[in-house]
């Protein structure tokens, strides 16, 4: 299954469908919606190993050479690894943004490894508020509000009960209007 998702985030079709983004938020956002980034982060919520086989190809892709007179062939497969593990197992993102910041002629993935080597969380689009993990207990907050201000006036991280089990992302202005959520992103999550 692995080798499958793998195969169809590093061929030039996929990265051609994210590389029409005009900026990184639209890039990370379309990414988000794309069924093998739902399929690669259900596959590494499953196992230590796929956590490890995603490292593997991070680090190798890269290392490897190319015709530096162009852009990196493989930035798009190396952000969207990137983006899974900091979502998935953030300090060994954290490994592989390092290996992929000595990677030439990168555009997005130098963008994430630099924001994950920071600890700054602008991988998600801005209108994203919150990350809840349904797992039956008191939900975890993956991506805080940044401003402290705002912390007060919104209501208190809630699972969402519409999803089996899963992160799920919801956006500013359905809290805002106190209408039902609008669900940016669910991807079921194995919490052991």
């Amino acid at each position: 299954m692995m080798e499958k998702i793998m195969q169809e985030i590093e061929s030039n079709q996929f990265s051609a469908r994210l590389n029409v983004a005009s900026s990184f938020k639209v890039f990370i956002h379309t990414a988000l919606k794309e069924s093998v980034f739902k399929e690669l982060i259900l596959e590494l919520t499953k196992s230590r190993y796929n956590i490890w086989l995603v490292l593997q190809r991070a680090t190798e892709l890269a290392q490897k050479e190319f015709d530096s007179r162009y852009e990196n062939p493989w930035d798009t497969a190396l952000t969207i690894y990137l983006e899974a593990l900091s979502l998935v197992k953030p300090k060994v993102a954290e490994t592989a943004a390092s290996f992929i910041l000595r990677s030439p002629n990168c555009w997005w993935a130098t963008r994430l490894a630099k924001s994950v080597l920071n600890k700054k969380k602008t991988t998600i689009p801005s209108n994203v508020v919150k990350i809840d993990v349904d797992t039956g207990q008191q939900p975890i907050a993956a991506r805080p509000i940044s401003n402290p201000q705002r912390k007060a006036s919104l209501p208190p991280y809630s699972l969402n009960k519409s999803s089996t089990s899963g992160l799920t992302m919801v956006t500013k202005s359905a809290r805002r209007t106190n209408k039902s959520s609008q669900v940016v992103a669910n991807f079921p999550v194995n919490v052991a």
